[in-house]
């Protein structure tokens, strides 16, 4: 039995797995408001994901990712949210372009955290990913992606990621 089988042991649902992983790492004792509002945002996730035959597999590549995901995005994110409070809730919504965004995960927490209201669009942008007319094989992580990116919550569409956090 490998060491993350028998962490893996001592909790009783996958979202307690992940915020126990979570509890570990910096990102947690650094953004600690941050990590209390990614709680019911992973729940969603779990409720939506975890229980539906065809996501199933989806599921198990996100629980494995969301700690260092989460702990790797905090420090923007945690930035992004106090830009965003200091937006004028008269503006224009913003297009958030995410550069270099890998799977999409910094996306994917933006799209629930930040005000509706402020956020017209969030493009994530990775060179792994083709534009959609271009012609290459999809990877997992872009099924991954185009999966949570088709069922976001009421709000802005996705499209954004990564400005590299401190936190490695």
């Amino acid at each position: 039995m490998g060491r993350d089988e028998r962490v893996d042991d001592l909790y009783v649902n996958d979202c307690d797995r992940i915020f126990g992983k979570l509890s570990v790492l910096p990102s947690c004792k650094l953004y600690p408001d941050l990590m209390e509002m990614c709680d019911p945002i992973i729940r969603q996730w779990y409720d939506t994901f975890a229980f539906d035959k065809e996501n199933s597999q989806l599921w198990k590549r996100m629980r494995r990712n969301i700690p260092k995901e989460l702990n790797e995005s905090a420090f923007i994110l945690n930035e992004m949210m106090k830009h965003f409070d200091a937006i004028d809730k008269d503006s224009r919504p913003v297009t958030i372009i995410d550069m270099c965004s890998g799977v999409g995960y910094l996306s994917m927490f933006l799209s629930h955290l930040l005000p509706e209201e402020k956020v017209s669009r969030i493009i994530p942008i990775d060179v792994m990913f083709p534009a959609h007319n271009a012609s290459k094989k999809k990877d997992s992580n872009e099924e991954e992606t185009q999966e949570v990116l088709e069922k976001p919550k009421s709000g802005p569409h996705l499209s954004i990621n990564h400005l590299k956090s401190p936190i490695h």
